[in-house]
């Protein structure tokens, strides 16, 4: 007869409690909108829980937001100038906001700025041409220690193209494109300075191309390149984000469809495919998000008419959705998910009451102490019964 010991039935039992949350539980805030607006879009967290994004009426102009709790606060108010957008805000609170455009109201001639939570400035753009119906430049994200990157207007015609920028303590670099191509974007940056964006644009730029610089002072480098380094030979045409490790959050083109892959770029490069959701997620593009320092990527699905938002986490692909608390389930459909802290919390956009909310969805940390005293009491049963003996 097989023999078991109290203390192996006490692990066992742990196990079993463990097991029933392997996945993860998340608990979603509403986020609301601006007194007057009826839609509102989170675009950017940063570890404290700060929340950047965008709110507005219908169809109508944009007005960047920042959230600290649940109460939208306009950027225009807090900085005293029209803005339409925070992309990215850092550790500090720090972020990078679109503003000062030609006429209230009006979503032309705004350029990328930086707000210290006191000062706002102006980063301008690269180029002294004005384009014709589109913003002179953006910023994309902003690092620890308040460097902006971006895209910017960099002909001195009204006729052009936009390069990825970089910018830091009132200096503006040019990044740069790629190859043939006539544009380029930077997406994201990380503490170490490494950008990850795209290069496109011109007939001999197809498709697009993932780009990396190593610094703001460096040559961009294709992703592609550095997979076929090492006999990997893929089709990655844009970077999204970059982790502390420099795990670089990508999309690739598979089947003529976007999929959503992650890539380390060190001595052995390698490329990953997250995967898709739903029986025909696979007929789907994937829109990549961000990635935090623990690997955990976000990103969604995009489904006609709504979209699908996804999380990728411990080598499991999930639908945001199907992970969220019974309070939450009812009310809320996700739709995107845009950003994610080494928290795990994540931003993005759902539907509640049949309107558009942005929302901040919260990992529910298991309680322990459920398994914490069954082992415990196990553990106190194995004594005893040892002393017994």
């Amino acid at each position: 007869m097989r023999r078991f010991s109290v203390t192996t039935v006490a692990i066992a039992a742990l196990a079993a409690v463990h097991a029933t949350h392997a996945a993860p539980l998340y608990t979603v805030e509403d986020l609301g909108v601006l007194s007057g607006d009826d839609n509102s879009n989170a675009l950017a967290i940063n570890n404290a829980g700060q929340v950047t994004g965008t709110s507005r009426i219908g169809t109508g102009f944009f007005n960047a937001v920042l959230w600290t709790g649940t109460t939208p606060t306009s950027l225009a108010t807090a900085i005293g100038q029209q803005t339409s957008t925070a992309n990215g805000i850092n550790a500090a609170g720090h972020l990078t906001t679109v503003a000062g455009f030609l006429s209230p109201g009006i979503s032309t001639g705004g350029t990328a700025h930086f707000w210290d939570g006191t000062t706002l400035t102006n980063i301008g753009k690269l180029g002294t041409g004005t384009p014709a119906s589109t913003l002179a430049s953006v910023g994309n994200a902003v690092s620890d220690s308040d460097q902006v990157v971006g895209r910017a207007w960099a002909s001195d015609a009204n006729t052009g193209n936009f390069h990825a920028f970089s910018w830091q303590g009132g200096v503006i670099r040019d990044l740069g494109t790629f190859g043939a191509c006539t544009d380029s974007d930077a997406r994201d940056i990380n503490s170490s300075g490494q950008i990850v964006g795209y290069a496109s644009g011109g007939i001999n730029c197809l498709p697009s191309q993932a780009l990396i610089w190593q610094s703001a002072l460096s040559a961009p480098v294709s992703l592609n390149s550095i997979l076929a380094g090492v006999g990997i030979f893929d089709n990655l045409t844009l970077a999204t984000g970059i982790n502390e490790a420099g795990v670089v959050l990508a999309q690739r083109v598979a089947g003529g469809r976007g999929r959503c892959v992650f890539v380390t770029t060190g001595a052995t490069p390698t490329v990953t495919d997250i995967g898709y959701v739903g029986v025909n997620g696979n007929l789907n593009t994937c829109v990549p998000g961000d990635i935090n320092a623990s690997g955990d990527v976000v990103g969604y699905q995009a489904v006609s008419p709504d979209g699908i938002p996804l999380l990728y986490t411990a080598g499991t692909l999930y639908d945001l959705n199907t992970l969220l608390d019974p309070g939450s389930d009812a009310a809320w459909t996700l739709l995107t998910a845009t950003d994610i802290n080494d928290s795990g919390t994540i931003v993005g956009q759902g539907r509640i009451g049949g309107v558009l909310h942005a929302f901040r969805a919260t990992q529910v940390v298991p309680a322990p102490a459920a398994g914490w005293l069954l082992l415990t009491g196990f553990a106190g049963l194995a004594a005893r019964s040892l002393r017994r003996r």
